[in-house]
């Protein structure tokens, strides 16, 4: 059995987990209520699944009992807005150990649209681009500072729907570290799931601090009754060990041909 996976559902928790399915009860208990949920066909031993320790013993749901519980609890919108969040630098850094890619050549409108795209049948649309990242000081790279500079502002003007949060690099013995950009992000998440300004946010990271803030994201859905998803995508590619999405969201995996399709035109650099 893997290392368990907390999954918050209304003040009580399912983990997930690959490892053999057992047959087990269908009526779930959830914030005192008893919920009976559609049986599916077991998934197969080593398939993803959902456990639950209680005090009658222990219960299992496949994704899909999941994902209808989650129905049953709230009341799923028809018409789901997306915003989308960009962790610009960690994204890059993916991409770069992935693929080799030199600069960060990802066009974050174009990548938020293709993958909501995929997802229309689920009632996706795309209301919000959030990015994120570090800049360098035009005193000690002026190249790279220039670059974010006319990256950020091209795709401001290329789609209103574009918001844009930049924090000055801080230097260690000529290093230069990203501080402040993964607090900011994680206080907008928390900021608008409270103020219902999104159902689902799409964060392109794959950094596990914001876990917790996929916790939080729950404990509102919970206080509220509101129906909230918090989906993580990146950069993956068909390695034995693929590369793994952050802890406690669902997962979108980038492939190379469908993140080409979106490498932006213009080359900032220059």
């Amino acid at each position: 059995m893997t290392k368990c996976q907390r999954l918050l559902t209304s003040g009580n928790y399912f983990e997930r987990f690959s490892g053999d399915f057992f047959e087990a009860t269908r009526l779930v208990t959830l914030r005192d209520k008893r919920y009976n949920v559609p049986r599916f066909p077991p998934p197969l031993a080593g398939s993803e699944c959902f456990r639950r320790i209680t005090s009658e013993g222990v219960i299992f749901c496949s994704p899909a009992e999941m994902e209808v519980l989650y129905r049953v609890i709230y009341d799923e919108p028809t018409k789901k807005r997306v915003a989308a969040f960009f962790d610009s630098q960690n994204l890059f850094k993916s991409v770069k150990k992935l693929w080799g890619y030199s600069h960060p050549n990802f066009n974050p409108i174009e990548l938020s649209k293709h993958l909501v795209s995929k997802h229309t049948h689920l009632g996706w649309v795309l209301t919000g681009i959030r990015i994120y990242t570090g800049i360098h000081s035009p005193k000690i790279n002026p190249a790279w500072h220039n670059f974010w500079v006319r990256k950020l502002a091209a795709h401001s003007n290329q789609d209103s729907r574009v918001r844009t949060f930049t924090r000055p690099l801080q230097y260690s013995d000529g290093v230069p570290r990203e501080k402040g950009v993964d607090v900011r992000i994680a206080l907008d998440l928390v900021r608008m799931a409270r103020l219902n300004e999104y159902d689902v946010a799409l964060l392109f990271s794959r950094d596990n601090d914001f876990a917790e803030v996929a916790d939080e994201i729950r404990d509102i859905a919970s206080e509220r009754r509101q129906w909230l998803k918090i989906v993580t995508a990146f950069p993956c590619d068909a390695a034995p060990k693929m590369p793994r999405g952050i802890r406690k969201t669902d997962w979108i995996r980038i492939q190379k041909s469908e993140y080409d399709a979106c490498i932006d035109a213009s080359d900032y650099r220059i």
